[in-house]
């Protein structure tokens, strides 16, 4: 009889406990409020994805910068590292070719990166700060950015990325590794 009444007591108490969980009184949506007004210092959360990509953007422009500073210093490291490999007597033509092609597409390319940084240093729409003061017009610019970052990117052509894998294939082809010492 003890089982019985443990499975009575048991069945109460769910049913109390699912009970419970139901509401007691409906509820009623309020009526919508006035247009609510911006508190000063905020930003509206399409602003700060706004804010985020311009300063991406501007990030890529930097590099892109530096990329040039390269290009007009003939790219001495790279340069260096294949006189050096000419000079023991090893095969960098297609090493050099790359790098003449990826020089030749940077300089076919310079009025698309001049175009986009003249975008960022206008920053139409934001502030010295990088922060939105006219969402349109901060729309317009990031999108006429993305459109000269891409028009850039296929002018390349993917002479980065082949001079990349020239690079690779000849340590691959001339990197002399490390001896082990043989066993006894």
């Amino acid at each position: 009889m003890n089982t019985v009444l443990q499975k009575i007591v048991m069945g109460v108490l769910v049913a109390a406990l699912g009970l419970a969980g139901l509401p007691l009184a409906g509820a009623y949506a309020a009526a919508p409020l006035a247009t609510p007004t911006p508190v000063p210092g905020s930003t509206a959360p399409g602003n700060a994805r706004l804010e985020r990509v311009f300063a991406r953007q501007g990030r890529v422009i930097q590099r892109l910068g530096k990329l040039y500073d390269q290009y007009d210093q003939g790219f001495p490291r790279i340069q260096k590292l294949l006189d050096r490999a000419r000079a023991r007597g090893l095969d960098a033509s297609a090493v050099q070719a790359a790098l003449d092609a990826f020089k030749t597409a940077l300089l076919n390319n310079r009025a698309a990166y001049n175009q986009a940084k003249a975008l960022v240093d206008a920053h139409a729409g934001f502030d010295a700060a990088g922060q939105v003061t006219d969402a349109p017009t901060a729309r317009t610019t990031t999108q006429s950015l993305r459109a000269a970052l891409k028009q850039f990117h296929t002018g390349l052509a993917g002479t980065g990325q082949a001079l990349r894998q020239a690079i690779q294939a000849f340590h691959q082809a001339h990197h002399n590794p490390a001896r082990t010492p043989s066993a006894p």
